[in-house]
């Protein structure tokens, strides 16, 4: 029986690793259009958190469509890796600890940032990495929270 659950959380976490990729890296299509690599590159690069937010609230003409977007941006990465943090510590007993979780995370989030960057398929923002963690850390409480209540129950 327990052999039957990982197999199934491995698969499940294989299917939501490949639509973490596509939602990633296949929603876009690179900006590469007639100018010199490396300076789309570094018009790829935010490195101010918060930045775009920052942008729209202080901007002389407001724009609730930019703040709308920007928010859903927000959340968006947010929900996009709470899964994640129920994952890792389902998958790695090491992970069962929320440093190495969010370590792992912070690395990664660095990568695919990276990732996008230099395929000029999105922005490196250190906003969308705040995001992941916080999105980490609320699936890490989550898996936190259900597995102490499981141990609990399980204790005569």
């Amino acid at each position: 029986m327990i052999i039957r659950k990982k197999c199934l959380v491995r698969c499940l976490f294989t299917v939501y690793a490949a639509a973490v990729l596509a939602v990633l890296f296949l929603r876009r299509y690179p900006t590469y259009i007639g100018e010199i690599y490396w300076e789309s590159v570094l018009r790829h690069l935010q490195l101010v958190p918060f930045g775009d937010l920052v942008g729209v609230l202080t901007a002389p003409l407001f724009s609730a469509r930019l703040l709308i977007e920007n928010l859903a941006n927000l959340i968006g990465n947010c929900v996009l890796f709470l899964p994640l943090g129920i994952f890792l510590p389902l998958l790695w007993k090491r992970c069962r600890r929320g440093l190495h979780t969010m370590g792992i995370v912070l690395f990664l989030g660095a990568a695919l940032e990276a990732a996008q960057m230099f395929l000029l398929v999105g922005i490196f923002d250190t906003t969308d990495i705040l995001m992941y963690l916080l999105g980490t850390g609320i699936g890490f409480s989550i898996w936190k929270a259900i597995s102490r209540r499981r141990s609990a129950a399980s204790k005569p």
